[in-house]
């Protein structure tokens, strides 16, 4: 049985692209409005797989944006209100469908201390779009499997296109990776396309691990912590996201052969990354290296899948996500589980959205 989730996995190239291209107008008048109204700090705020959007865009905004960045999960944001929200201050709420209580409150307190307002959302009549003063409304379409992938996607590239934008004017590495960014839906969809063969190979060997461990670097980071929601909530596989050096201090000696490491390699962390194989192999675990095919690991890996040859650590996450999103779908399916639909959506979405408010599909 074929589920709809496949089906948007593959539709992250022209949804990631469209959204870009959407959206470049409105993220160049944000840069002159943000220079009229002197900010001076940004931030950023989402829940489950929007916050993990956030984080993978995350190192690319501490290296470029000229404004003092803050990435927080929305239910935390009362923490950080007192000494960062004021008049000065520029507050992105992120939700794919607009109707998180969390994201939504947090925008209505940041408005009332004179913050100005943004809003990443997939549906434009949201209760969060019509509260932020400036919208980008990414362009996923519909998306009704509750694990998702594709708008993760684009929430995500959307962030890294305002890191961009926050630039000073004189950053040339920001302009080129602008470049970059904009082309990078066909390094998405070369890496679709390997990946999903390659996976599809090694399943019956990796379906009944009962722990799993997801780690990376760099923007990588926030496509591991990502895994984990992933992973959990649609395989019912405990799974824990963590940057790769973190591993290393305490939940290593967690590893037995039951435990699964997919460790996302790319050449910045590759001495780092074949010591953690080795240490998994040690510890009678086994592992799964996500690369690309100019880093050969087969002599420390258990299993290799690749992406497309992709150089940039910054913008690395949007192309080494969707195997991410394959693997848990492939990984869902060989379980007899409903991608689409895991068996605590009803649950969740009850907690998760506002009182008389739908999930948008």
């Amino acid at each position: 049985m074929r589920f709809k989730m496949i089906d948007y996995i593959y539709e992250n190239p022209d949804v990631v692209r469209k959204t870009l291209h959407e959206n470049e107008r409105d993220v160049r008048a944000l840069q002159r409005i943000l220079k009229e109204k002197e900010i001076k700090k940004v931030v950023i705020n989402g829940l489950g797989s929007s916050f993990t959007a956030a984080a993978i865009a995350e190192p690319l905004l501490h290296i470029h944006s000229q404004y003092n960045t803050l990435i927080i999960d929305s239910e935390e944001f009362i923490y950080y209100e007192d000494s960062w929200i004021d008049e000065k201050t520029a507050v992105i709420s992120v939700s794919r469908s607009g109707e998180r209580g969390a994201a939504i409150e947090a925008m209505h307190k940041s408005k009332t201390k004179g913050a100005f307002t943004i809003a990443i959302t997939g549906v434009e009549n949201s209760l969060l779009a019509q509260s932020a003063e400036i919208i980008l409304r990414t362009h996923e379409g519909s998306e009704i499997a509750f694990p998702k992938t594709k708008s993760v996607s684009t929430c995500s590239a959307m962030i890294m296109r305002l890191g961009l934008a926050f630039a000073k004017v004189e950053d040339q590495k920001a302009e080129k990776r602008i470049d970059i960014l904009e082309s990078i839906d066909t390094q998405i969809s070369e890496t679709i396309n390997i990946a999903d063969k390659q996976i599809l190979k090694i399943l019956p060997k990796i379906h009944e691990f009962t722990q799993i461990f997801t780690v990376g670097t760099c923007s990588n980071h926030g496509v591991a912590l990502e895994a984990a929601i992933k992973l959990q909530e649609a395989s019912l596989t405990v799974t824990r996201g963590e940057n790769t050096a973190a591993l290393w201090v305490g939940p290593v000696s967690a590893i037995t052969d039951k435990t699964l490491v997919v460790i996302l390699i790319m050449k910045e962390d590759l001495n780092l990354s074949i010591d953690l194989l080795k240490m998994v192999k040690d510890f009678g675990g086994t592992s799964i290296a996500i690369c690309p095919k100019t880093i050969d690991v087969s002599d420390y890996s258990d299993y290799v899948i690749n992406v497309s040859d992709f150089t940039d650590p910054y913008l690395a996450g949007l192309v080494y996500l969707p195997v991410i999103q394959l693997l848990t779908y492939y990984l869902t399916i060989e379980k007899g589980l409903n991608p689409d639909k895991p068996r605590a959506t009803e649950r969740l979405l009850t907690s998760l959205l506002p009182v008389g408010r739908e999930e948008p599909g």
